[in-house]
C-alpha cells in the first residue's frame, strides 16, 4: 500500500466484493489516501466526489454502503469522518 513516484497499490481484493462502480471508486481512493501507517484517511465527501467523477450524494451513498457492508468503517471526529481502512491484502 505504499505511495511511490505517483503511484499506489489498491488490494486485489476490492474486486472480490460485489460492489457497484461508484462503490469501487470510493474505496479505490479511499486507499490512495490512506495513512499506510495508521490505515487512516479523512477525504471530505466533496474531495471524494470530485476524485472519482461522482456527485456528492453518491459519494455520501457509497460511503454508507461500504460501512453497512464492513468494508470500511466510519469514525465521525467533531466536523470530519475518518475511515478505517483494513489491510486487505492478508489471503484469506
Amino acid at each position: 500500500m505504499k505511495k511511490q513516484n505517483g503511484f499506489f497499490q489498491a488490494p486485489n481484493r476490492v474486486f472480490d466484493k460485489t460492489l457497484s462502480c461508484s462503490e469501487k471508486l470510493v474505496i479505490i481512493y479511499l486507499y490512495k489516501c490512506r495513512n499506510t501507517d495508521t490505515g487512516l484517511c479523512n477525504p471530505s465527501y466533496k474531495n471524494i466526489a470530485s476524485s472519482c467523477s461522482i456527485e456528492r450524494k453518491t459519494a455520501i451513498r457509497a460511503i454508507s454502503k461500504l460501512t453497512n457492508q464492513h468494508v470500511i468503517e466510519k469514525v465521525r471526529t467533531g466536523k470530519s469522518n475518518h475511515y478505517s481502512l483494513p489491510n486487505m491484502m492478508v489471503c484469506q
